[in-house]
């Protein structure tokens, strides 16, 4: 059985206003393939002034897809803390294992953001790709504004997963604090040495490798 914690359905749209401290974790299981807060092909948007805890499994984001599957529409703003941990070949916030990219994620307003994979994925952007003929990258990223600390194992802190096969994206950040580690792969871009369009105009980046990727 795969379970998430809360799921939007496929085609769907979610409004989520956080008040007070919200956890969402998928539960644990043999396969333990779910996202925490699972949204696949769907719009959602986050904003009030409460916080939201999110764990996925193994195979599944914190927030957005599970194994194989992209995530839609990601959209976190207003004063909403957000803490968004991946599985090991997850992100965060974005894809599970060997998925397209997702259709867009946006971090605006005053929102604070802490994003990680447990090891292969991206903090922000894509799951990882172990050979399979999906794992690819982002999708989109934007950042306008709020704190985002993002933080990558083998994959990117924000950009690709680890091994990602394609040059998706762009990044584009044009304002707010961005903190961005990666201990392998790129901080902000792709894991793999694949190219991807990556735009600032304004905010305060803080970009860092501890290895062999790029910081931006």
């Amino acid at each position: 059985v795969l379970a998430c914690a809360f799921a939007v359905a496929k085609g769907g749209t979610a409004h989520i206003t956080l008040k007070g401290t919200n956890t969402l974790k998928a539960v644990k299981n043999e396969q333990d393939w779910s996202a925490g807060f699972q949204q696949k092909i769907a719009i959602l948007s986050i904003d009030g002034n409460g916080t939201l805890n999110a764990s996925g499994g193994t195979y599944g984001a914190g927030i957005g897809g599970d194994t194989l599957d992209s995530c839609g529409k990601i959209t976190i703003g207003g004063s909403a803390r957000v803490i968004a941990t991946g599985g090991k070949a997850a992100a965060g916030i974005g894809n599970g294992i060997e998925a397209e990219p997702c259709g867009s994620i946006t971090i605006e307003g005053n929102a604070d953001v802490t994003a990680s994979s447990t090891s292969d994925g991206a903090g922000i952007g894509g799951g990882a790709n172990y050979g399979g003929t999906r794992g690819r990258s982002s999708g989109p990223i934007t950042i306008s504004g709020g704190t985002v600390r993002a933080t990558g194992e083998e994959g990117a802190a924000i950009g690709g997963g680890y091994r990602s096969s394609g040059g998706d994206g762009p990044i584009k950040i044009s304002g707010g604090t961005v903190i961005a580690t990666s201990k392998e792969g790129a901080a902000i871009g792709n894991s793999s040495g694949t190219d991807v369009i990556v735009e600032i105009s304004g905010g305060i980046i803080n970009a860092s490798t501890m290895g062999n990727g790029v910081a931006i």
